[in-house]
């Protein structure tokens, strides 16, 4: 069953995007109805990306596989001369160890247009509990929440003062405290 959810910065995202103009969306996660329906009223490109699928992105305790391939794996979708406007990154901060994040945040670094911005959710306390949901874009100001098919593994919520330290390609310009102790952050490219 899928819900509605507002989404108060969301907004943010679209403020200084010209209708007319061409621009790129990178999507972490997979490819939703109601997101393709929304951006087909806008002449832009979507990049599809989904390393939940890869969760979780650990090196091989075993030592076969590193982090960076881990990461690599997660990041395929997304072409090297894509130039990124605006990133949908939903919950995935969510899920990522600091390590795994910084490799997906300088993988990402070079190909954010100046002015870049993103949208995505964090938590205010850490043991607020794992919501399993993918996210879709209904309106510039609502959000269509469904549940996962399975418990998503690796979660381990980073708190915001670890997140504004990790994160090198992206500065946290606002948030907004939700009811279940989620933030809504609004992210800009540095």
């Amino acid at each position: 069953m899928s819900a509605q959810q507002s989404a108060k910065l969301l907004p943010a995202l679209f403020e200084n995007i010209d209708p007319e103009q061409r621009f790129e969306v990178l999507n972490f996660g997979p490819a939703l109805p109601e997101t393709v329906t929304f951006f087909s009223d806008y002449r832009c490109k979507l990049h599809f990306v989904d390393p939940f699928s890869e969760l979780p992105l650990i090196a091989d305790p075993e030592g076969d596989i590193s982090l960076q391939a881990r990461v690599d794996a997660a990041m395929v979708g997304i072409s090297p001369d894509a130039r990124i406007d605006l990133c949908l990154f939903w919950d995935l901060f969510n899920y990522l160890e600091p390590a795994a994040l910084r490799l997906i945040d300088a993988r990402l670094k070079p190909q954010l247009q100046r002015g870049c911005l993103g949208h995505g959710f964090g938590v205010h306390n850490t043991r607020a509990p794992q919501q399993d949901v993918t996210f879709s874009i209904e309106r510039t100001d609502s959000l269509r929440l469904r549940p996962r098919r399975a418990r998503l593994p690796g979660y381990a919520p980073l708190p915001q003062s670890k997140l504004k330290e990790v994160l090198e390609g992206f500065e946290i310009r606002r948030t907004v405290l939700l009811a279940d102790s989620r933030l809504e952050m609004l992210l800009g490219a540095r």
